[in-house]
């Protein structure tokens, strides 16, 4: 493993924000390197605001999103539909 960096951010935007910079960095090298970007998205309202930010015209129009496989890594018990689904949060804040 590499060298491991602690960032201490000084609100939840300013995560949101920081884990975009990360996604963008990422995606890129990793469709230069293998082709491909797999992503295991996490459940919960913490990745919200991270889908909305990569949902914006500016930012999807620069990621390679016919490269990027999208895997969820904990799903609720529930319908698609209901409003504690991880995949419907994913599909209101960055799939639509």
């Amino acid at each position: 493993m590499g060298d491991r960096v602690i960032s201490i951010m000084a609100d939840a935007e300013s995560v949101a924000r920081e884990a975009l910079s990360l996604w963008c960095r990422h995606a890129t090298e990793s469709v230069a390197a293998r082709g491909a970007f797999r992503v295991l998205l996490s459940g919960g309202s913490t990745p919200r605001r991270l889908f909305q930010l990569l949902a914006e015209d500016s930012t999807r129009e620069q990621l390679p999103w016919e490269s990027t496989h999208l895997f969820w890594g904990d799903e609720r018990a529930v319908p698609s539909d209901h409003q504690d689904s991880n995949y419907r949060m994913t599909r209101e804040a960055l799939l639509n």
